[in-house]
């Protein structure tokens, strides 16, 4: 199986908030075979990074590499983080906005469709070719600066991107809002889901909170809207309801776990005007979906994160012998071939055989529904207290009201609540609930919780 799209006879594919037409599948193929016919003059092996933010250019360089069987990194833009991967991997080509500023030791080779430059380093040779089945890179998380990314093969993409379109319906006529950057493995399905079934994408320039965000999605026809639960959180504090769109069909969320109040208010929402809501749970190191909630069943299974997307399975294995929790496993085509940290990484092959051991304790319902209860690498052991500090999270967001943060340090638990001076009132709480002394509990106030550019809490960039 590969990832491919057919251009021809297909309509519109892209279309952006800066840009007076939109792009046809025609026209978008056209730019694909041009940064193909020169991607291949590169010399062999090849790895590249690209590092541009949500455009019609960055889609066009994403497709012809996979095209030209060159490996592709998608990396956040920013100098930094640029600095950082090429440091980390030393790749000998990159992708970057015309103006951004090539860095040392790399020279411009051509120019991509799409106002993109593709610069060489002579000097970078991988002494092992990467493996042939490596396609893509995308960057997870990781608990140190170091760059992690997921090596994918072109048959992960196919996969993972046509059973979305299954449990999504999608097909032509579908445009969806490009509501996450492309190298959020999340928002990188939103693309792949909707080109492999002939529908388009709207890339909107425009922060989520402005007004002319949501004019562009009108504007446009948008039929969906996706979001990780950091945006439904502020859009529920501005009352705004993507569903209030007459064109907008349907909402998903992934990304993280949604507070109940949350899911069902939209959930309420989505379904007065006969639209759907489709709460989704999936890793980059699974392409992007394991799993969802069909919106028939929202109702009646809030808090889980449903039932294993098409062409995968679900089970519950033991996560070790001091949790009496299980570890959620999946098993399917998605599953990445691997990590990679470092040139050696990128010629290894599939070292996961298609499971993933997710790090997520859950448990199963009847009707083969799954709930996530904890995370087996956030835990505290406080005074001989073993504590799950997401559910800990949780509970004490919902009763204050506040988002929080929680780590532990040095046998202490430290609380960063956003926002509101509620740190003496929450630090009572703790020592109360948890039956810990007073200093073994402290809590602090931040003006924001750092966040990832996918609206995950970044617990390494919390104060020490």
């Amino acid at each position: 199986m590969k990832f491919e799209i057919p251009y021809h006879g297909r309509g519109n594919a892209l279309y952006q908030s800066n840009c007076g037409a939109p792009l046809s599948y025609a026209a978008l193929g056209e730019w694909v075979a041009l940064n193909r016919c020169l991607l291949r003059k590169l010399r062999s092996p090849t790895v590249a990074f690209q590092f541009c933010p949500n455009d019609m250019g960055a889609v066009a360089s994403y497709l012809a590499c996979l095209e030209a069987a060159i490996p592709i990194g998608l990396g956040e833009p920013g100098l930094r983080n640029r600095d950082n991967v090429i440091t980390a991997f030393r790749p000998n080509a990159l992708i970057l906005p015309l103006e951004m500023p090539p860095p040392s030791g790399y020279r411009a080779v051509g120019r991509l469709a799409g106002e993109r430059s593709i610069l060489w380093h002579s000097d970078r040779e991988y002494l092992v070719a990467p493996d042939p089945d490596l396609t893509l890179l995308l960057p997870t998380s990781g608990s140190t600066g170091a760059p992690k990314y997921v090596r994918l093969s072109s048959a992960n993409l196919a996969s993972n991107a046509g059973s979305i379109a299954e449990f999504l319906q999608l097909g032509p006529g579908e445009i969806a809002v490009q509501s996450l950057p492309f190298y959020y493995a999340y928002g990188l399905s939103i693309l792949n889901s909707h080109l492999i079934s002939g529908g388009a994408v709207a890339i909107i320039q425009r922060n989520f909170m402005d007004p002319d965000y949501w004019r562009s999605v009108a504007d446009f026809g948008c039929t969906s809207f996706a979001g990780v639960p950091y945006m439904y959180e502020v859009l529920r504090r501005l009352d705004l309801a993507p569903t209030d769109i007459p064109t907008l069909r349907m909402i998903t969320q992934a990304g993280g776990h949604l507070p109940e109040n949350l899911a069902r208010h939209f959930h309420a929402r989505a379904r007065s005007g006969g639209k759907s809501f489709v709460i989704m749970y999936g890793q980059t190191e699974a392409t992007a979906r394991i799993a969802y909630v069909p919106s028939d069943r929202l109702e009646e299974k809030f808090g889980t994160v449903g039932i294993p997307i098409p062409r995968g399975s679900l089970t519950l294995v033991p996560a070790g012998p001091d949790l009496r929790a299980q570890q959620l496993r999946y098993r399917g085509p998605n599953v990445m071939m691997g990590y990679a940290g470092a040139p050696a990484d990128l010629a290894r092959g599939d070292d996961l055989g298609g499971i993933l051991d997710t790090g997520d304790l859950a448990e199963v319902d009847p009707d083969g529904f799954f709930r996530i209860v904890g995370r087996i690498a956030r835990f505290a052991k406080l005074f001989g207290k073993r504590i799950n500090l997401q559910e800990l999270e949780r509970e004490v967001g919902a009763r204050f009201k506040q988002p929080v943060a929680m780590t532990e340090a040095d046998g202490r638990l430290r609380v960063f609540v956003e926002g509101a001076d509620l740190a003496m009132d929450i630090e009572m709480h703790l020592i109360q609930e948890l039956q810990v002394p007073n200093f073994a509990v402290k809590a602090s106030v931040v003006s924001s919780l750092p966040r990832t550019a996918a609206g995950k809490i970044d617990y390494k960039m919390l104060p020490p």
